[in-house]
């Protein structure tokens, strides 16, 4: 082989004195150079005297054989251009419910369930005076993820590796940071347990090793499980399970509202309304203010917010069926709120007429429509009504109200397609935009309208929440199970709440006596207030000012976070069907907590199969006007019971409870007429004097009416809500039912309806009797009728459900955001034959999820002792060999291994600390895996007399450090003909580098400043002292078990030592009779060296004259010669100076004998018996000391990163 590249040659005079007389041009000179170069070479020398070096007799080794040569050919990984590495390391009177929520926590991560078929750890770690140990992640064998009091729980069971490793259980850690924190000693309560089973089985009680003892574990209490048998179980089934956490569309709900002819309110400030006016006379008489009444007819007016779905095109106004393809406009109106208010019926005392101006609600309504503007995006997916629709298209420019260009703004239309059917209120144009010609007043709501699916009168322009459609954005919650399954666990995360910040105490408007009303109805809670600020007025001419008091009262305030509910439509569909299939139910969620709670369903199907499910959330409208049918099944972590539905085929549990769809449970207490009266007139109708109220009437109607239903006509027994109309002599005539019964009729009471209790019924200043029956009568608080008037509510009837209000100061939490997402899915399949873990370590972890530890990402063990007691390299490689379960022990006879070589390796590496604390994880072919380890640890592995061996690559210690004795000698006369071959590396690899380093640093104590024993990941750089800044840096990584800072220096000291010393290698065969050697033998070669070059070139005259510089004398020599027609090589005769190769050009072979040593890297035979051996380059000096031996103190290097 070539010992040198091709390279440009520079023409020297005679040169060209040779061209001009063999008549050669240039180019053809040149390649003659070349082809001398190739046929120059390295040869066997001819046989020489081994003189003092010792021959060694080596017995034949047979077998299979490493070829550490290729270490050395191999491609090497890109070299980088820095010269230096830093060192690393591996690491939220009135009344205000100031109610604190603990926020709860469930995991935003955990790990995955390992794959069938990958590999069992193998772990090899032995943790002695500071050294060795290893840190272990685990792999997930079968994971369930529980929602339980609000917050999550896993359960998880782990592999930890193949036999019966030994642990520090305290040293348990997710991700990078221990559960120390957790309590882990023996305890009756706490947030985690771990349970430890070597060598495998089914993990029960028995197993339990630190953390909540199994009676008080909360997988043990849940009744699922039998802890006894085994706790890893669904329902008691040894099934599989995965928890997995869904990456895309989990999240599900209405939010970001956008109004339909939603109201707005400021509400009535309750402060007094009448002031004391003094007379000529000086008597005084109650007169109302004309600012303070125009004031409050302006705060208890409902406005409309200017926005809606327009009735267009045919459509009639109200509430219509819109199919799919049906296009619907919605439209924001510029126009301003212009309102004006004004009171002149007080006119003694000279108070001038007042007008009020609605300029502040102009202003906020304003911003409610740039707010339903923002919410409005072409191709978002809305939820309109009960109808899902598409916005195709909208207006370029945004919303401008008039109000913020004085007149000139910016109506803006957006277009919506429906994609699925549904219904949906429409208005007029002039309903949504109303222009007032006059001063907008109230009147009383018409008795007989129907609420739900009618139009409000006139008088009151908006609509509030949860009785009329509006429009919301969307989202879609779906979920797909990747395998088969029987019963599927969705774990959800709500956070849900009903804010109200400062609003009027409704329910705490009491009229403690029973007052006369003005521009309000008598009885009601604002002329009690107006009476107590003119007090003492008794009607007659004669009132002075000592007849008179004035008692201001100070409304109270209402400030709490409450109970909300939000509830969804499941459907669900096998993999291969055609169309999702809806569960008959309404599931919800209920929460006053503002912050993430947890619940679950479990869905238990018949069959095995592959399913999606689907999450479609549904309004407060559709739930109190009955457009969405169904149960309301009611998820709440906060409570005992347990709900077990049957729901089309499919069984549905979950923590919870099944709710009536009836305002009672839907309404908040604060937000309805106080339901309790002090005072008022005893006996039926009779007239408290100088109260202004009147008796009952014929035709008055008596709202809200608790009923029972009878037994006797009805199936079941239950309690419904009607109105009561009141008949000549104040009896009960009538009762209007909105519920089964059809609207609108009217039934006697005593047909199958009663009132619930007995006595009398006492309202605003009276009571009445009728028989054995008993009700209330509710008159409105001040001067705006009820919000809610089916109810006696403000604010709204069913404000627990309701999306969107008409106060400022109530707030639901969709407002922003989906209330609801996918926390979770437990995905369960049969187990035909359950796994027990044969000869495997698991442990069972089942763990609370905190605030603090909210990622199941990794769970890591600490390992203290591995398969074996012993983390010596030669131990390891041994056990690999041997152990008939995980090793090549059943194809492997031990009596193939020299155990003594082994031993004194083991003894050699652990004097040294080197050391193996590592696991092999993935597939390895053995034979080269323990030759590319041995170099790591500075070992040869080979085979001596059919055995293999290990033994260090060189002595470094005592004076016979690096004199290995010569096994043998060889030269052209043992080398076969024509089978010697030498290669010299690469030339990266010849080139001294920068070994850069890294190692594992285990944590020598675990005091209290330790957050446990953790690993860091150390980096140095070596490099030889004459080695330039400037060279190469090459990668070398042992963290993956060498655990000393010596075995990192002295490997990087050994490649640096190589690569500066170690530039070829060779390859020959010889004869059998030679075969006495072994891997890592030191052999001697007797080398020729072979140059064919300039400037030793000569040419024969055409006379046979040969021309050379300096001239020939007589004799034979070997040339390369080139007769014109091709070159060779050749020996030729000069006899007085001629030679017979007439015209050719020549060069003269230049040859030089010497030897070097080589170390065997392979002893094998070809076919026809004749050994092949391979070796590398072996530098010594004069004494045949090994340069590397020679060189290998630290006093040579520089390291850097020492610690």
């Amino acid at each position: 082989m070539s010992i040198s590249p091709q390279r440009r040659y520079v023409l020297l005079p005679q040169d060209r004195e040779i061209m001009a007389l063999t008549g050669i041009d240039e180019k053809e000179y040149r390649e003659f150079c070349r082809a001398c170069q190739d046929f120059s070479k390295i040869r066997p020398g001819s046989p020489v005297s081994l003189g003092f070096w010792a021959t060694v007799a080596i017995q034949l080794a047979i077998g299979a054989l490493f070829t550490g040569i290729s270490y050395l050919l191999a491609p090497k990984p890109e070299q980088e251009t820095a010269t230096t590495v830093e060192q690393s390391t591996v690491e939220g009177q009135d009344i205000i419910r100031r109610d604190k929520f603990t926020p709860k926590s469930g995991f935003d991560s955990i790990q995955n369930v390992v794959e069938m078929g990958s590999i069992i750890p193998i772990i090899y770690a032995k943790r002695d005076n500071g050294y060795g140990g290893l840190r272990v992640n685990t792999n997930l064998l079968w994971s369930q993820l529980l929602s339980i009091g609000g917050g999550q729980f896993f359960k998880g069971l782990f592999l930890v590796g193949e036999g019966s490793p030994v642990l520090d259980l305290d040293q348990t850690a997710l991700g990078n940071n221990t559960l120390s924190s957790f309590q882990l000693g023996n305890s009756t309560a706490g947030r985690l347990t771990i349970y430890y089973k070597p060598e495998g089985g089914r993990i029960s009680q028995s197993d339990y090793a630190r953390g909540v003892e199994p009676d008080n574990d909360i997988a043990c209490k849940t009744g699922d499980v039998d802890c006894t048998d085994d706790i890893y179980t669904v329902l008691r089934q040894k099934d599989f399970c995965q928890a997995v956490l869904p990456s895309n569309q989990t999240e599900f709900g209405v939010y970001a509202p956008i109004g339909n002819n939603l109201g707005h309110k400021i509400g009535e400030g309750w402060n007094p309304l009448v002031q004391w006016q003094q007379r000529a006379d000086t008597t005084f008489e109650r007169q109302a203010s004309n600012e303070k009444v125009a004031t409050r007819e302006k705060e208890s007016y409902t406005f409309t917010t200017r926005a809606g779905f327009v009735a267009e095109g045919g459509d009639s106004e109200g509430l219509v069926t819109v199919n799919r393809g049906k296009q619907l406009k919605y439209k924001i109106f510029r126009t301003s709120e212009e309102a004006k208010f004004e009171e002149d019926g007080s006119s003694s005392g000279g108070e001038q007429p007042s007008t009020i101006k609605a300029d502040d609600v102009a202003n906020a309504i304003a911003s409610k429509q740039r707010s339903f503007d923002e919410r409005i995006n072409e191709g978002g997916l809305y939820k309109i009504g009960s109808a899902l629709a598409i916005c195709l298209d909208r207006s370029p420019e945004p919303f401008i109200s008039d109000l913020d260009f004085d007149g000139d703004g910016v109506d803006m239309e957006a277009l919506f397609e429906v994609i699925e059917p549904g219904q949906v209120h429409l208005w007029s144009e002039a309903r949504l935009a109303p222009i007032y010609d006059q001063q907008p007043r109230y009147q009383s709501r018409p008795e007989s309208e129907d609420f739900v699916g009618g139009m409000p009168p006139e008088s009151q322009m908006g609509v509030i929440g949860s009785a009329y459609s509006h429009g919301f954005r969307l989202s879609v919650g779906a979920l797909c199970v990747e395998r088969p399954a029987r019963i599927i666990e969705v774990g959800f995360r709500s956070n849900l709440s009903v804010k109200s910040s400062g609003i009027a105490a409704f329910n705490s408007f009491i009229a403690r006596e029973q007052k006369a009303g003005d521009k309000y109805p008598s009885g009601s809670y604002q002329a009690y207030v107006d009476a107590e600020f003119c007090g003492g007025l008794s009607g007659s001419d004669n009132d002075t000012q000592e007849n008179t008091y004035r008692k201001e009262i100070q409304p109270a305030k209402y400030t709490a976070s409450d109970v909300r509910y939000s509830f969804f439509r499941i459907s669900v569909r096998n993999i291969d069907g055609d169309a999702f299939e809806p569960l008959s139910n309404l599931y919800g969620v209920r929460s006053a907590t503002g912050v993430n709670v947890y619940n679950y369903l479990r869905f238990i199907f018949p069959d095995n199969v592959r399913r999606e499910m689907r999450f479609t959330p549904i309004t407060a409208w559709e739930i109190r006007s009955g457009t969405a049918t169904g149960e309301l099944v009611v998820m709440d972590p906060h409570v005992e019971s347990k709900f077990t539905v049957t729901d089309n085929g499919v069984q549905v549990e979950g923590n919870g409870e099944i709710v009536e769809r009836d305002h009672m449970n839907f309404r908040i207490k604060n937000f309805c007429n106080p339901n309790e009266f002090t005072g008022g007139i005893t006996g039926l109708g009779e007239f408290e004097p100088g109260s202004g109220y009147r008796q009952p009437r014929n035709g008055d109607t008596w709202r809200h009416i608790e009923l029972e239903k009878d037994d006797n006509d009805d199936t079941g027994e239950g309690y419904v809500f009607a109105d009561l109309t009141i008949g000549e002599g104040g009896a009960v005539t009538a009762v209007t039912y909105p519920g089964t019964a059809p609207q609108g009729q009217t039934y006697e009471v005593g047909t199958w309806l009663k009132l619930r209790q007995e006595g009398f019924l006492e309202g605003n200043g009276f009571r009445v009797q009728v028989g054995s029956v008993s009700g209330e009568y509710v008159t409105q608080l001040g001067v705006a009728p009820h919000d809610d008037p089916d109810y006696n509510c403000y604010v709204d009837g069913w404000p627990r459900l309701a999306e969107t209000f008409i106060y400022d100061a109530v707030q639901s939490s969709c407002e922003g955001s989906p209330e609801h997402s996918i926390a979770y899915v437990n995905v369960i399949t049969d187990n035909d034959e359950p796994p027990t873990y044969e000869a495997c370590a698991v442990l069972g972890l089942n763990i609370r999820s905190s605030r603090e530890l909210t990622s199941l990402d990794q769970l890591s063990v600490y390992v203290t002792q591995g398969v074996i007691n012993s983390h010596a390299f030669p131990d390891v490689l041994w056990d690999l060999f041997t152990n008939d379960r995980y090793g090549t022990g059943e194809i492997f006879d031990p009596k193939q291994i020299d155990k003594q070589s082994f031993d004194a390796a083991a003894d050699w590496t652990t004097e040294r600390k080197y050391f193996f604390d590592g696991a092999i994880s993935s597939k390895i072919n053995l034979r080269s895996w323990g030759a590319d380890r041995a170099r790591d640890f500075l070992l040869d592995l080979g085979v001596s007399g059919g055995k293999f061996v290990l033994k260090p690559v060189l002595t470094f210690d005592g004076e016979e450090a690096g004199r290995e004795p010569i096994a043998a000698m060889f030269s052209a006369g043992n080398i076969l003909e024509g089978s010697f071959q030498l290669s010299y590396l690469e030339t990266q690899d010849r080139m001294p580098p920068i070994v850069s380093v890294k190692w594992r640093q285990e944590r020598l104590g675990n005091g209290l400043g330790d957050r446990g024993l953790f690993p860091q990941i150390r980096e140095l750089t070596v490099k030889c002292k004459d080695t330039p800044v400037s060279a190469p840096v090459i990668q070398i990584d042992l963290s993956g078990f060498a655990t000393t800072q010596r075995h990192a220096i002295d490997r990087a000291k050994f490649e640096c030592l190589q690569r500066k010393y170690v530039n070829h290698v060779i390859s020959f065969k010889t004869l059998p009779s030679e075969a006495t050697l072994q891997v890592g033998s030191i052999i001697k070669v007797g080398m020729e060296t072979l140059r064919y070059e300039q400037p030793k070139n000569g040419a024969v005259m055409r006379n046979g004259t040969v021309v050379t510089w300096p001239p020939l004398s007589d004799g034979s020599y070997d040339v390369i010669l080139w007769d014109g027609s091709a070159v060779s090589e050749q020996q030729i005769e000069i006899r007085n100076g001629r030679c017979d190769a007439i015209g050719a050009i020549f060069c003269l072979a230049d040859k030089e004998a010497h030897a070097q040593a080589y170390k065997i890297q392979s002893v094998g035979f070809d076919q026809d018996g004749n050994v092949e051996i391979e070796a590398i380059y072996w530098p010594v000096d004069e004494a045949d000391q090994s340069l590397l031996a020679k060189d290998f103190g630290d006093n040579g290097f520089d390291i850097t990163g020492r610690i």
